[in-house]
């Protein structure tokens, strides 16, 4: 990708032949393209704020999805799939209420979409969630529990090493079938696996 929006038109051509292979892109945490600028981060000024860059990973892709909302990029490619990976989930639902209610605003009006973003989210778009994120409960049946899975890579260090407990606790929070969903059959479907 460039310095320009994720979801700019000068990137529709990789949009189309995603779309056209039925491959998911996924978006993985970083900087918004903006901020990271060479020199701007240096090793020292990294080691410093760790904890602040941690913290607030979601940002640039929260910032990523809201493009593909300002673009139009799903009305454009309504088959093309992406997938949030390793920012966790439990603010997808402040986000899409958020660009819900900016869409039907003033605000909203030039934006070329034909549905509310929350749509889009739950037609096109998947999210990996952390295993200790208590708030999937709550965020599966809100925001679609077809749209979750879980992060499998791991241990990381912005998080303590007991994942299989924190996933085996937060999961047993679940119905049988969104459970299923959380830990296989969405990761199943969004890439196509064959098992």
């Amino acid at each position: 990708m460039t310095r320009k929006p994720h979801a700019h038109p000068d990137h529709d051509v990789l949009f189309a032949k995603a779309q056209e292979l039925d491959v998911p892109l996924g978006l993985h945490v970083s900087l918004e393209p903006q901020w990271a600028w060479p020199g701007r981060y240096d090793r020292e000024y990294v080691r410093k704020q760790q904890f602040f860059l941690n913290v607030t990973a979601s940002d640039a892709l929260s910032h990523a999805l809201t493009s593909f909302m300002q673009y139009g990029t799903f009305d454009k490619f309504p088959r093309l799939k992406i997938v949030l990976l390793e920012v966790g989930a439990g603010w997808i639902g402040y986000w899409l209420d958020r660009m819900d209610a900016v869409y039907d605003s003033v605000m909203g009006r030039g934006v070329p979409l034909k549905e509310k973003p929350s749509y889009y989210f739950k037609r096109n778009v998947w999210i990996s969630a952390d295993p200790d994120e208590h708030s999937l409960p709550a965020m599966m049946p809100l925001c679609g529990e077809d749209r979750f899975f879980w992060a499998s890579d791991f241990p990381h260090p912005d998080h303590t090493g007991n994942y299989i407990e924190e996933l085996e606790e937060v999961s047993e929070k679940l119905s049988p079938s969104a459970r299923q969903k959380l830990l296989g059959d969405n990761v199943v479907r969004a890439y196509n696996c064959q098992l």
